[in-house]
């Protein structure tokens, strides 16, 4: 399946170029979700970001998104603090994405927003953003400099606002995925590096 171009699409919308890049990434068949996420997974294993990393924050994958769950095993048993994201709502506050530590896939979980699994609220360790060194992040669509159309939240885009000078944001996504150029707005944060199957683009 080639890459979309931005010609394929008859809009600037982002709700309508985040419908018509969901419906391209879902027609993807199983082989070749785990055949690409292997892919991709290689190359950001091979990052000297990801090596050097001794705190990881990196999304569990649901449907065709990229996968990730094995990569999250990878990173537990390196012996590297894993994170994942969670979305709350304290008291009084709009909701927002925060980063917790886990050390076990298998328990402690539970579908939360989007049905995505994160950590069941008796079971948070919050980790403080400026302690994470490398972000993994995940996106329907991602272009040349970095920027990114997620599911509409705008989660990550305020927590990588406010992410410490060392730390890495890396996109990874299919190379279907990737455009030469999104409509950004001001609000929009950039990652530092998109990795697909075919190759690692450094922004």
């Amino acid at each position: 399946m080639r890459a979309i171009d931005r010609q394929d699409f008859k809009t600037t919308n982002k709700a309508e170029l985040r419908r018509e890049a969901r419906k391209r990434r879902d027609e993807l068949s199983a082989p070749d979700v785990s055949q690409k996420g292997e892919e991709i997974t290689r190359r950001l294993l091979e990052l000297d970001e990801f090596v050097n990393a001794g705190t990881i924050m990196c999304y569990l994958s649901i449907g065709n998104e990229v996968p990730t769950w094995d990569l999250a095993r990878y990173i537990l048993n390196a012996g590297k603090v894993l994170t994942v994201p969670k979305i709350t709502a304290p008291a009084g506050e709009s909701k927002r994405m925060i980063a917790c530590k886990i050390t076990d896939l298998e328990s402690g979980l539970k579908p939360g927003s989007f049905g995505i699994m994160e950590p069941a609220d008796e079971s948070l360790q919050p980790v403080p953003i400026p302690d994470i060194d490398l972000v993994i992040v995940p996106g329907l669509l991602f272009d040349r400099r970095g920027f990114r159309i997620g599911y509409g939240g705008g989660f990550y885009d305020s927590f990588l606002r406010n992410k410490g000078a060392g730390c890495t944001s890396v996109g990874i996504c299919y190379e279907l995925q990737l455009v030469p150029e999104l409509p950004a707005e001001e609000h929009d944060v950039p990652v530092d590096i998109v990795i697909t199957e075919s190759a690692v683009y450094r922004i």
